[in-house]
């Protein structure tokens, strides 16, 4: 299922699939793992103005999307930066797919 994220609930799981990729990669731009308050503060931030979403199965969140804006100046705020994170164990099922295209329908 694909929903709206719940800050207060979801975080820990995203946090689970986020963390990684800033200690192993160099995708996020991040250099150190974001504690929970400030996930949660970010995510929190993010839902004043754009979707957030995260794709559940039997109370596991597998992954999650969410639409940012660009800048701040008032020319861009029609452009938004999208991201797209899951879980390693559901890498190339077409899962990420369904959910960036969800995304963009909101």
């Amino acid at each position: 299922m694909i929903r709206l994220v719940r800050p207060e609930n979801d975080v820990e799981d995203i946090l689970n699939i986020y963390a990684p990729i800033i200690q192993n990669s160099h995708w996020s731009f991040e250099t150190e793992v974001l504690s929970t308050l400030d996930l949660q503060n970010r995510v929190e931030q993010i839902l004043d103005t754009h979707p957030y979403l995260v794709m559940e199965f039997e109370g596991r969140v597998l992954g999650y999307a969410y639409a940012t804006r660009l800048r701040n100046r008032v020319a861009y705020y029609p452009s938004v930066e999208t991201s797209i994170y899951m879980h390693p164990d559901v890498h190339g099922k077409g899962l990420g797919r369904k959910l960036y295209s969800k995304i963009f329908s909101i």
